[in-house]
């Protein structure tokens, strides 16, 4: 009995236990999940939109005449009879006149109400008319004088249906803004480009000479006052600005560029989502008055000469300008020059030096490169003519020196100029101002 008793226990405890590893033996099962990685795409912050002028918005800005022997400041007007207030410089841009901008019309009664509609046949003119609805039955100017212009008022609130004015009643026309003419001056409009960009960028303008037919005997493009003034024939200097920049000569030869730099303006974008993927876009509230812009404008001069005839009759040369918009780089570091400062303002010229007559003046490169040497010189008084051989600035190795005796009938003020060639034919050219 008692062994039954203890079999029994056995068993259940058996049962318990068994019972046990059972529950122990599900929580070894094993599993997996794997998550899925999403690479957001790049988005282009650097946004370089420039607004450029059409080309119907400059088809005639940069026309110009040249004048050599001043015949419109003596006439006073243009070949076809246009008036015109004439300049010393000889040249002349049309600036076009602004369009007339028409008033609008308003209806005051001292008896009608309601909503109505007022027409005047001339809205150029700001005026008010009153009714004279006593004796006349008519519109009167301030004076009392029949009005010259046709009015009509209709009621809004009644099919359009005419409207007869009381006495007293009045109708202004406001916000009239004549028309101006068309003016001139030896500096064509300046023509902007409206920055809408994040990032700095620079507008390039080339200016190049044309001639203005085949063979034509144009007349030449110089580099400077001293070869106008210099010139026994017409000639004519002409200047392309870009922006804030030095203007630059236009050369027949060389043609000229200049640039500008407009300022990005980053808070005035802002990155969004938009159908599943993010842009970098202008915000809705932009402060237009932040954006930046730069200009580009002709300017040009002529020497009082007489204008050949005949077989040797002139003519002037087209001036076309290309425009391109870029990010703004950086320019990179270049040689450095002793007893020389660098020059920034004038893209034909690297270096600025001062020489005094009967003292010798050295000057060294630093930074050519390894090996590298100066191997040739040329000078002239322009940049577009540094023609001349001389044996008065010698070379020495990365150095040359003016000797005591260059330009020795120089004035003081004058400019000349020297065209440096170095061993692996990069050139340098030095602005000398006698001293």
């Amino acid at each position: 009995m008692k062994f039954r008793k203890l079999m029994a226990g056995t068993l259940a405890a058996t049962m318990v236990v068994g019972s046990g590893m059972t529950v122990f033996a599900s929580n070894t099962n094993t599993g997996d999940a794997t998550g899925q990685g999403t690479l957001l795409p790049h988005v282009d912050k650097e946004i370089t939109t420039v607004t450029l002028p059409t080309t119907s918005e400059v088809a005639n800005v940069f026309n110009y005449t040249v004048d050599p022997e001043a015949l419109i400041k003596d006439a006073g007007t243009l070949a076809d009879g246009t008036g015109v207030t004439g300049n010393d410089e000889g040249v002349y841009f049309q600036h076009a006149g602004t369009a007339a901008v028409p008033g609008t019309a308003s209806y005051t009664s001292t008896t009608n109400t309601g909503n109505y509609t007022v027409t005047v046949s001339d809205l150029t003119t700001n005026a008010t008319y009153t009714y004279d609805n006593d004796s006349d039955n008519r519109w009167e100017d301030s004076n009392g004088d029949a009005a010259t212009v046709t009015i009509s008022i209709t009621d809004d609130d009644n099919s359009g249906a005419a409207v007869t004015p009381a006495e007293g009643d009045t109708v202004t026309v406001s916000g009239a803004t004549a028309g101006s003419g068309a003016t001139y001056s030896n500096s064509s409009q300046a023509v902007e480009f409206k920055g809408q960009n994040s990032v700095d960028v620079d507008v390039t303008v080339v200016a190049a000479v044309e001639a203005s037919a085949a063979n034509a005997n144009d007349i030449t493009l110089v580099a400077d006052d001293a070869a106008l003034a210099a010139s026994t024939t017409p000639a004519l200097l002409m200047t392309l600005k870009v922006g804030t920049e030095e203007a630059k000569a236009i050369t027949t030869s060389a043609g000229a560029t200049a640039k500008a730099k407009i300022d990005g303006v980053p808070e005035n974008f802002e990155t969004v989502a938009n159908a599943n993927k993010f842009e970098y876009k202008v915000k809705s509230n932009a402060d237009a008055t932040k954006w930046k812009s730069a200009t580009v404008q002709l300017s040009g001069k002529t020497n009082k000469v007489k204008v050949p005839t005949g077989d040797d009759a002139m003519t002037a040369p087209k001036i076309k300008l290309t425009w391109t918009v870029a990010k703004h780089q950086e320019a990179p570091a270049g040689p450095t020059l002793s007893n020389a400062t660098a020059n920034t303002s004038d893209e034909a010229v690297n270096f600025d030096v001062t020489f005094r007559k009967g003292t010798a003046l050295t000057c060294t490169f630093t930074g050519l490169g390894d090996g590298v040497t100066l191997r040739t010189v040329t000078w002239g008084t322009t940049t577009s003519a540094m023609t001349s051989t001389t044996t008065n600035v010698p070379l020495n190795g990365a150095a040359f020196t003016i000797n005591a005796n260059m330009w020795g009938s120089a004035a003081a003020g004058d400019v000349k100029y020297i065209r440096l060639t170095t061993s692996d034919n990069k050139n340098f050219v030095v602005k000398v101002t006698i001293a």
